[in-house]
């Protein structure tokens, strides 16, 4: 996520990467950032020192960010390929 945010490229190289990927790699590699859905474990691991005792620039940074990071991923992986997506806007995933 602070790649994302920070680093001038990293838009541009995930956009290449991300045409490259068919559309399973795409879902799994959606569903994995989804885990920063979990707001309150993440934060615990900030707390238990994830990060060293100075936690609270880099909580503050996932805490203010981590919404508008997965809106855009999702947006950026629709835009290149067609995937279905459920009623919580996340992309269905079918098990076989």
């Amino acid at each position: 996520m602070y790649f994302w945010m920070y680093q001038p490229r990293a838009r541009h190289v995930l956009q290449r990467l991300l045409r490259g990927m068919n559309t399973d790699e795409r879902k799994v590699f959606l569903l994995s950032q989804y885990v920063l859905q979990r707001e309150r474990e993440i934060a615990q691991l900030f707390l238990d020192g994830l990060v060293g005792r100075n936690f609270s620039r880099a909580l503050a940074f996932y805490l203010d960010n981590w919404r508008d990071y997965l809106d855009d991923l999702q947006r950026m992986a629709l835009r290149f390929a067609p995937m279905s997506l459920d009623t919580s806007g996340q992309p269905k995933i079918q098990v076989k």
